[in-house]
């Protein structure tokens, strides 16, 4: 008998609108905080504190369910882009979940040239 065993997954969704917004961003920001005065240690704490404020706040984390009857090349980037082209298909805007169902389809497949690149054709 095949059980399903569930996972809950995190990961950080990519875009290229949160790529911008990050990018219009980090100008207005003291990244590296330029003092001089206190230790290299203390220093690195508050340019990493911040980093992670920065990572945090654009590129939040999300938690999606995988289970063992997800196939091996569905990660949960993969299952978050599946949800949200059935979402588009069940509203009605065809167009756009057929750029979506595209764009998966192109992530599946470098993600499976990539896999199978490593096995060996001469055993």
């Amino acid at each position: 008998m095949n059980t399903k065993v569930t996972v809950k997954r995190t990961f950080r969704r990519r875009t290229p609108t949160e790529h911008a917004l990050f990018l219009q961003h980090i100008p207005t920001t003291d990244v590296f905080n330029h003092q001089t005065e206190g230790d290299a240690q203390e220093q690195f704490d508050v340019f990493y504190a911040t980093a992670l404020q920065l990572l945090h706040l654009f590129y939040p984390e999300r938690t999606i369910t995988m289970t063992t009857r997800d196939p091996d090349f569905v990660t949960p980037e993969i299952k978050t882009l599946l949800r949200r082209k059935n979402l588009l298909m069940r509203a009605g805007r065809v167009e756009e979940a057929g750029a979506m169902a595209k764009k998966v389809g192109d992530i599946i497949k470098r993600r499976c040239k990539s896999r199978l690149s490593n096995i060996n054709e001469h055993v």
